[in-house]
């Protein structure tokens, strides 16, 4: 009888043992030798920087045309994106004229801009980033 109790405690305490010995791995799953596939991602050995900045000196030389009362300026990669309000002279009209004068005086300010986007209006959204 004692050595039958003997085997049940000691069968009890290796059961509870090895309940507490399990390697969970966090209950992860076993991926042997799988590479992580990403599908349709293209960003491989480009440069991703598009950071947006705000191009004082490009607002100040448009913002000196007779026709411009306030400009602002902001640039992403190769883009100008340029806010403007227009003096009372000018009748609050955005010619063709004046758009391509304003445009001449930011790539001047900024050799690495290919496209500028003129706009008269909503000025305040594009002036809070300042």
């Amino acid at each position: 009888m004692k050595i039958a109790k003997t085997i049940i405690c000691v069968g009890v305490v290796s059961g509870l043992l090895m309940g507490c010995g399990t390697n969970n791995d966090n209950n992860g799953t076993k991926r042997n030798n799988v590479s992580p596939v990403r599908y349709n991602n293209d960003d491989r050995n480009v440069n991703v920087n598009n950071k947006m900045r705000v191009a004082d000196e490009a607002a100040d030389r448009v913002a000196k045309l007779k026709e411009v009362d306030r400009a602002n300026v902001i640039v992403t990669d190769n883009n100008a994106y340029v806010a403007v309000t227009l003096t009372d002279r000018s009748r609050n009209e955005l010619s063709k004229t004046v758009e391509n004068k304003i445009a001449k005086e930011v790539r001047k300010a900024d050799k690495d801009i290919d496209n500028v986007y003129v706009s008269m209006f909503r000025l305040t959204r594009i002036s809070t980033i300042e």
